[in-house]
């Protein structure tokens, strides 16, 4: 099974899509995450920005700070994701990464309301991913680890070639 062929890349692709059209609080910088709190894959931000007025050189904006949280249950108990790496949920979550990641799905998707208002292809990449058995979802989720994995200590290797390079 190739990459391009994992589904569970579509989902998470298109989840993040939806995530980051739903951002009502134009947030400056939105990660998508695994919840602690929600047990759900969702988005955090922190940073947003409001418009303070309008003069002859058009909007004005000013940025408020804010410390990074869940922007749904407005916790800081989460892990960055995404679908190019996993890592740091896989060193929490262990043997149970795979099961997280499958429920953290399911939650996300339930928590979406409107999935085609913000992202028209999410409902049919998602009724696609509710499909498949939970067995042949566990191995799509393994192959993405075992790949992300892989390009992880492919990075770590340009890196120290970097440095060597450099000096």
């Amino acid at each position: 099974m190739r990459k391009e062929n994992l589904h569970v890349l579509k989902v998470l692709d298109a989840m993040k899509v939806y995530l980051l059209k739903d951002d009502n609080n134009f947030h400056n910088q939105l990660s998508m995450v695994y919840c602690n709190n929600c047990k759900a894959i969702g988005s955090a931000g922190g940073d947003y920005t409001i418009n303070v007025g309008r003069d002859c050189l058009g909007d004005n904006y000013k940025t408020k700070k804010a410390p990074e949280q869940c922007t749904k249950c407005d916790s800081n108990n989460f892990i960055k994701i995404s679908e190019y790496d996993m890592s740091r949920l896989n060193e929490v979550y262990k043997d149970r990464t795979v099961e997280i990641v499958i429920d953290g799905i399911k939650s996300g998707l339930e928590e979406m309301g409107f999935p085609n208002l913000y992202n028209k292809r999410l409902p049919k990449i998602a009724d696609k991913w509710k499909r498949f058995g939970r067995p042949e979802k566990r191995k799509q989720i393994n192959r993405l680890l075992r790949e992300q994995k892989k390009l992880s200590v492919a990075r770590k290797k340009v890196e120290s070639l970097e440095e060597v390079l450099t000096v």
